[in-house]
């Protein structure tokens, strides 16, 4: 947790310390094929098919995270599966758990769709967790797209389970991309998401993952912060998850 306010705390000093004048640097738009150039998209967007398809893509590999000590269960949050035994989520969920405690996910589609997890591998300082399933899940994988491609002004689409409303469709945009340190990149976005959100996947206009969501400011509307996916893909082939 120490970690994850550090990380919090430097957020702060980047956006309040900076010299006046100083000019973040964000990726070029990558424009070309995206589908809001030339129009052809408009039509799905009035009748709603892709956001359809958006929403039942998520759905199907959202997880609810809960915490097990002795005979109580508590609610943690969220995550998303990417493959067969593997779940992402974000470390601070994880990161109170005791000797004797378990975890589990649960399909928010099916409650009768649930494993026993285990912490895999964690980064405390970018509030990630892979967690492992010994059995297969029996859930569709959501495939990892490219952080580096993502600019300002994309939309972005989470499917969570804010305050235990399971499968929460949340739609918005992509608001700046800020610098952590010399290494590290945070995604700003603005959508309507709340406590229980932690750990759900956002993605873009086809579905993929672009980042994992993390946290908040509290007394601020819709100022939201993602890690980027590509360290979670980092994180997954140093281990040879």
């Amino acid at each position: 947790m120490k970690s994850v306010l550090c990380v919090v705390s430097l957020i702060f000093v980047v956006l309040g310390c900076g010299d006046e004048g100083e000019r973040i640097s964000v990726a070029e738009p990558q424009l070309r094929g995206y589908p809001f150039v030339d129009g052809t998209q408009f039509n799905r967007i009035a009748d709603g098919t892709q956001f359809n398809r958006i929403a039942e893509i998520g759905v199907k590999s959202t997880v609810v995270l809960y915490q097990h000590r002795g005979d109580y269960t508590v609610f943690r949050g969220t995550g998303f599966v990417v493959d067969t035994h593997i779940i992402v989520t974000v470390y601070h969920l994880v990161d109170r758990m005791e000797t004797h405690d378990r975890l589990s996910v649960w399909s928010v589609l099916d409650s009768s769709e649930r494993h026993f997890v285990t912490i895999s591998e964690t980064n405390p300082d970018l509030d990630l967790a892979i967690l492992e399933s010994a059995e297969p899940l029996n859930l569709p994988h959501l495939q990892l797209g490219n952080s580096d491609d993502i600019f300002v002004g994309q939309p972005i689409y989470i499917i969570s389970n804010p305050q235990k409303n399971l499968g929460t469709f949340s739609v918005g945009i992509i608001s700046a991309v800020r610098p952590l340190n010399e290494e590290t990149k945070i995604i700003q976005y603005a959508a309507p998401i709340s406590s229980g959100s932690s750990g759900a996947a956002l993605m873009d206009w086809y579905g993929t993952v672009i980042g994992v969501v993390s946290w908040g400011v509290t007394d601020a509307n819709d100022v939201e912060y993602a890690i980027p996916i590509n360290y979670v893909k980092d994180l997954l082939s140093r281990n040879s998850l």
